[in-house]
């Protein structure tokens, strides 16, 4: 299994369990794609100046409950749920992580799951109101004309000796009918 996809389906689904607080919402955001360095004394240097304080960072953001995550095992990624009351929070408190700029950051706004759970029952509940309702039903297209047959053949064409055998008429289309309703439930 690919450990980088294994993080986010199953962080967003064990963390969305904490719950945003009263009146914020929660990102889903991954951290990824920290440069390699030339020399060693560049990679002490980013991690001296860039890598541990952020680390001591998305610490005080934890203890103040705005964000639960960690880091895949053996990778060099962050992946951390973000509870803040808007999007323009959530930008300052990742822009003000001092490894902001040197990674690749994805964020995802998250859905309740009881929210999600709401609209599903809605569609679901509209569908079957269409399904089991006549009135609701779209009117049926009227049935098409068949073609008309097609003329028979001139009489130089035919060989000596025959007669003219008409043409035969293209079937008519079949009668329409009430449209098919489908679903689609996006996960």
């Amino acid at each position: 299994m690919d450990n980088k996809v294994v993080p986010r389906w199953l962080l967003a689904v064990a963390l969305a369990a904490l719950g945003p607080a009263a009146g914020a919402a929660q990102y889903l955001v991954i951290g990824s794609g920290a440069p390699d360095y030339a020399t060693p004394s560049e990679a002490v240097e980013a991690v001296e100046e860039e890598l541990l304080p952020t680390f001591d960072a998305l610490m005080k953001l934890e203890a103040a409950r705005k964000i639960v995550g960690g880091m895949p095992v053996g990778d060099r990624t962050f992946a951390f749920i973000l509870d803040a009351a808007s999007n323009d929070e959530a930008d300052r408190l990742l822009r003000d992580l001092p490894a902001w700029g040197q990674l690749k950051w994805e964020i995802k706004p998250l859905q309740s799951f009881q929210a999600r759970a709401e609209k599903e029952r809605s569609i679901a509940d509209a569908l079957m109101k269409k399904v089991t309702d006549p009135a609701t039903e779209p009117a049926a297209a009227p049935a098409q004309p068949a073609a008309p047959p097609a003329p028979p053949a001139p009489a130089a064409a035919q060989p000596s000796g025959t007669t003219a055998q008409p043409a035969p008429a293209a079937p008519p289309p079949p009668a329409a009918g009430p449209a098919p309703v489908q679903a689609a439930v996006m996960l």
